[in-house]
Formats: C-alpha cells, structure tokens, sequence
C-alpha cells in the first residue's frame, strides 16, 4: 500500500507595496513566515531520515504559526504533512484529527487545481487510516473520491498510486475481479513515467495486489518488469524488496 507522503516547497508572499508606518510589522511579518517554512524545512529532512516524532513536534509548531497568521492555506498544507507523519508513527488518533482539520480549511478556501489537489492527497491519508483501522469499505469510498480528483486533474503520477490502493481495498473485500479490472493496463502507464525509481515501486505494488487476487503469470511478468527497474535505477534496496516479493509468488506457484 502507498502512503502519500506530502513535503511541499512553501513559496513566500510576492512582495506588495507598503506604507511607511507599515514597514515595521510587515517586515516582522515576513519574518515570521520565513521561520515558520523553516520549521516546515527542518521537519522534511527529520521525516526523511526518519525521526518521525521530532518531524511531528516541528510541524506542529508550524501548524500554530501559520494559525496565528491567518495563513488558513499554509495550515491546512502543514496539516496534510502532519498526518503523513503521524500515520507513520502509527498515531492514529492524532491523524485523523489532522486530517480533518486540513479537509475543513480546504472547504473555505476555493477550488483551485493547487487545493484540490491537497484535498485528494489528504483524502489519500484519510482512505489509508480507515484501511489500518479495518473500515475497508470507508477506505475504498474515499480512495475513489480522491481518484475522481486526480483523474479531473489529470494528474497520472498520483492516480496510478491511488489506483493500487483502490485495487487492494477491492482486494480485501474479496472482490478479486474488480481488483483487477482496476489495475488491468495500469503497468503500461506506470511504465511510462520518467523516474524508473518510482517505475520499479509502482509495477512492485501492481505485482503484489495481483498476487493476493491470485493473477499469479501476470504478477510474474509485472515483477520481472519492476526488477528490471529497480536494477536499472541503482537501488539496492528496491532490488531487495522486488526479489522478496518474487520469493513470495515463488511459494504461491
């Protein structure tokens, strides 16, 4: 299962002008934010090499900054990030209370492609904490939603994700023939992306979900395919989890 994982660069505010008596607060202002997307900053690299509590601590001072600010955008990004890292944690009390804050500011703020976009990754959080928490069905309802706004989007990279865990929702709810309708020509689109890092994941998660429905020549051939990948990208460690999971259907056949 993919776990979105959202570490957005904050841009600052285009500088406006400002009347002298002005000058004072807006430069405290501008300050304030600057600290406030280091912090932001600071907890990417801890989440990365994964400290999740410190990343979390630092996230959520970010939260109270941006709350203080009026900044309802940058909060509900800060928000979204926070839960990824409290599903980490497995905190999922914690989670689900950041994921609802994020989806409530998102309703007051308009519907651009930016925050439709963050509204669908959260969903993606939203759909994986009911998953571990055993609300297959609830899982599943969202994932769809938020496949509805990648889709709108046209957003592939992040559809293909979505579409794996829709699939392994579908899975284990034992509706094996629908799982695979879903991920039926899903490797092709995969395959087409740039990075053969994320490739190799994607066709790895695509073979596994075939695995558990049975489709067990095509998960053959579809982890073959993120062998390759994986071998070609240089990762040790991807090539590691790609050979395990050929071990596993190894055992299935």
């Amino acid at each position: 299962m993919l776990l979105t994982t959202l570490f957005v660069t904050l841009e600052l505010p285009v500088g406006a002008t400002i009347s002298p008596q002005g000058d004072y607060q807006a430069s405290n202002l501008m300050v304030s934010r600057i600290e406030t997307e280091n912090l932001v900053q600071q907890a990417q690299k801890l989440y990365q090499t994964g400290s999740f509590t410190s990343a979390a601590k630092l996230l959520q001072q970010a939260v109270n900054e941006f709350k203080l600010s009026g900044d309802r955008l940058h909060q509900a990004i800060t928000l979204t990030k926070l839960s990824s890292t409290y599903l980490k944690l497995g905190s999922w009390e914690s989670a689900d209370s950041a994921i609802t804050a994020s989806l409530n500011l998102l309703q007051e703020l308009n519907n651009s492609d930016d925050n439709l976009l963050l509204k669908a990754q959260t969903l993606d959080n939203q759909g994986y904490l009911e998953f571990i928490r055993g609300k297959t069905q609830d899982a599943l309802t969202t994932w769809k939603k938020a496949g509805d706004i990648y889709q709108e989007l046209g957003n592939t990279s992040e559809l293909i994700n979505n579409r794996i865990n829709v699939a392994t929702a579908l899975q284990a709810l034992g509706h094996f023939r629908q799982a695979n309708q879903v991920l039926t020509g899903l490797d092709e689109a995969v395959n087409s992306q740039p990075d053969l890092l994320l490739r190799a994941k994607g066709l790895r998660n695509i073979g596994n979900v075939l695995a558990a429905i049975d489709n067990l020549k095509e998960s053959h051939k579809i982890l073959e395919l993120s062998l390759k990948n994986a071998q070609d990208s240089g990762s040790n460690t991807e090539i590691s989890q790609t050979l395990l999971s050929l071990a596993d259907l190894a055992r299935l056949q």
